[in-house]
């Protein structure tokens, strides 16, 4: 309890400071990372950086995010919390635990993101845009150490997690504020519409109200809950805890009507129900609960669920074989040949790191992207290595005695690649903070929860 009382304090806190000027931003990020260093809770403030960079609501969106501020914009604060953080790590940290990972394929992900730096810079690197794009790049990398760290065995993962679930009820309350009253809670703190993310509003004039609250924090909630309630040794939470959390990260992407992120959701919601005895299913009627007594006591949620089941419809269109899902599909129809068109001239390859890769890159059409950063070579490396850690997964469940739970870790994983796919990004050679922090965590999920490796401050692993 008082860890989540701490985050509360910090989140309001961190608003009050941002919004009230840069002397006091500059005052409050500062003192953040001086009791970032000293912490021994370092989980705190590792889920306070990974909500901040996720721009929930629109708040903390550039330049608000900034560290010190230049011009319009100015220093990331996610990458100078990464590396205060790695400095923690390698002269403040006396623990020395070793940092397990049980995929080291991954390293020739790692090596040929090496040998594209010098693709890029035989293509080009010249602007400053472009060579800030690739310092950034390589220092997310080091926030993986950062939060691989914190998960030794599986009281401090769950010790994560409990704090990750309470963070998620409270994205889900602020996006039902901005559903029911039309007004984002960025907007009170004069956020303009430039600044912010899908900021029209509408209901009464058929528009949808797309509100985005740090969406990758409903999918781990998402996947750890219906986790949770899988494996029956884990007593940490209430079944009807589990129940709720799991319901409100359904609905909560539901809402916003994001097709390809619903679609992840949904399988990994569908495999569970394969996998769940017939008590776990109390989660739909739970769902749709929630859904019937919000429409109930706010009319206005009714024309949102209307609006949000009228464009996830379009993608039966999709399936009868109109590629433009009612012409709502720009990311095939417009984008995808744009970025594809440009890989072409450099195939084998790609653009890597170049100004003309970065012009190009485009995260709404992760396939065609990933083509274009590192060509046929890079994507055939990325192939392996993901084909490699599906395997060594089976292979591990396998061993295991296919145990219900593993076989939702393994959908889960692969749930990644349909989103990466339909709605953005996840697989990619441009490493962004957010994206290194989703398989940190779930890759510290799997060392522990999966593979049973657990670590002791007396360097001896245990398995």
């Amino acid at each position: 309890m008082k860890e989540k009382i701490y985050f509360t304090f910090l989140l309001l806190l961190s608003i009050i400071s941002i919004y009230s000027g840069s002397s006091l931003k500059l005052i409050f990020f500062g003192t953040f990372l001086v009791f970032y260093i000293f912490s021994k809770k370092d989980f705190l403030y590792i889920i306070f950086v990974f909500l901040a960079i996720q721009y929930p609501g629109g708040l903390f969106y550039p330049p608000h995010d900034a560290f010190i501020e230049i011009g319009t914009n100015g220093v990331s604060f996610s990458f100078v919390f990464i590396l205060t953080g790695f400095f923690k790590y390698l002269f403040l940290d006396k623990r020395r635990l070793k940092i397990l990972y049980p995929f080291k394929n991954i390293n020739w992900i790692l090596l040929y993101s090496l040998f594209l730096v010098l693709i890029s810079l035989f293509i080009g690197v010249a602007s400053f845009n472009t060579l800030s794009k690739l310092f950034k790049t390589f220092v997310s990398l080091l926030f993986y150490i950062i939060i691989i760290r914190e998960f030794k065995n599986k009281q401090s993962f769950i010790q994560f997690i409990s704090l990750f679930f309470f963070v998620t009820i409270i994205l889900f309350v602020w996006q039902l504020h901005d559903i029911v009253f039309t007004r984002k809670i960025a907007s009170f703190f004069g956020i303009t519409e430039f600044q912010s993310i899908s900021l029209e509003f509408g209901l009464e004039d058929g528009r949808l109200i797309r509100v985005f609250y740090a969406p990758y924090f409903s999918f781990l909630t998402l996947l750890f809950s219906l986790y949770f309630l899988l494996n029956k040794n884990i007593k940490r939470f209430s079944k009807k805890y589990l129940i709720f959390l799991a319901s409100i990260s359904l609905i909560s992407m539901l809402l916003t009507g994001t097709r390809g992120y619903s679609l992840q959701y949904i399988f990994v919601f569908i495999v569970f129900l394969f996998l769940s005895s017939r008590q776990s299913l109390i989660v739909i009627p739970s769902i749709i609960l929630i859904l019937w007594i919000a429409a109930l006591v706010f009319p206005i949620f009714e024309k949102q669920i209307d609006l949000s089941t009228e464009r996830l419809s379009t993608v039966l269109d999709f399936v009868k074989g109109d590629v433009t899902a009612d012409n709502t599909l720009v990311r095939f129809t417009q984008r995808a040949p744009k970025v594809w068109n440009k890989y072409i001239e450099k195939p084998f390859f790609g653009f890597g790191y170049s100004h003309e890769g970065r012009d190009y890159n485009d995260d709404h059409v992760g396939n065609v992207t990933i083509f274009l950063q590192s060509g046929i070579l890079g994507v055939t490396i990325y192939l392996m290595v993901l084909i490699s850690i599906f395997l060594k997964i089976y292979n591990r469940i396998l061993n295991t005695g296919k145990k219900k739970e593993n076989l939702l870790i393994f959908a889960g994983v692969f749930s990644l690649i349909i989103a990466h796919s339909t709605s953005s990004t996840v697989f990619s050679y441009y490493f962004e903070p957010h994206i290194i922090c989703i398989f940190g965590i779930l890759l510290g999920f799997i060392k522990i929860f999966l593979f049973n490796i657990e670590e002791r401050t007396d360097n001896q692993n245990v398995q």
